[in-house]
């Protein structure tokens, strides 16, 4: 299982480069730092799958910030030209800002080191030192 698994994420690796890489190279002048945005994401995605920690909480508030950007522009432009009805940008709000929001308050893009509390941390070890006597 771990073979399929390890080329999978080979996979999307080299799928996500393609998309990165051909989003630079493809971007229209009027519309380039979108194209930008998008390709920033692949590459944090790839950032994603390659680390742990810190790390891979840097890169997911990176990911989740360019999709809540994504959805407040694509939102703002569709209501310039009242094409965009209620219901779908409520939609887009609870199934992608919302949870793109979530996530950044809740990690912090990594900055924030997440602690033990030592009343925790003294519990556990009265458990391990009564299951060890």
């Amino acid at each position: 299982m771990k073979i399929i698994e390890t080329i999978l994420i080979l996979l999307f690796t080299t799928i996500l480069i393609t998309f990165g890489i051909g989003m630079v190279v493809i971007a229209p002048e009027e519309h380039r730092v979108g194209y930008y945005l998008f390709s920033l994401l692949c590459f944090s995605i790839i950032g994603l799958f390659y680390n742990k920690g810190r790390l891979f909480n840097f890169f997911g508030s990176l990911a989740a910030t360019i999709i809540l950007i994504a959805v407040i522009f694509s939102i703002a432009h569709a209501v310039n030209k009242n094409s965009l009805p209620i219901f779908n940008a409520i939609m887009w709000i609870i199934i992608f800002a919302y949870p793109s929001l979530k996530f950044i308050l809740r990690t912090k893009f990594g900055f924030i080191e997440e602690k033990i509390k030592q009343k925790e941390l003294d519990e556990y070890n009265q458990l391990t030192k009564e299951n060890n006597e």
